[in-house]
């Protein structure tokens, strides 16, 4: 889980410093980038005035879609969004782990 804030744009640009450092150790990491102080987002769509985001919502989405991770942003200081991320990590490990009880279901098939 690489978090970055909204409010700092060069924390989002270090993750990709921190993804590859993962993936060099990691090849089939499950990863997700998380935006957080989502309540630094104006409330008015296209309004910057009340805004404190340096950090455009697509700018981190394409930043996840490059990286082929999923993207969250989240408010901890507000409680929102916050186990979004970590339901998708654990339903990601669910599943590489029912794909495996298949392989290993068909191999035994194989050999048995």
């Amino acid at each position: 889980m690489l978090v970055y804030s909204i409010s700092n744009r060069e924390s989002l640009q270090s993750c990709t410093k921190w993804f590859n450092a993962a993936k060099a150790n990691r090849p089939n990491i499950i990863g997700v980038l998380v935006g957080n102080k989502s309540e630094f987002r104006s409330s008015i769509p296209g309004s910057f005035e009340a805004s404190r985001a340096e950090v455009v919502e697509e700018d981190a989405q394409g930043m996840a879609a490059t990286l082929e991770m999923k993207h969250f942003e989240t408010s901890a200081a507000n409680n929102v969004g916050v186990e979004e991320p970590f339901k998708y990590i654990a339903l990601q490990f669910y599943k590489r782990y029912e794909e495996s009880i298949q392989r290993a279901d068909g191999l035994a098939r194989n050999f048995g």
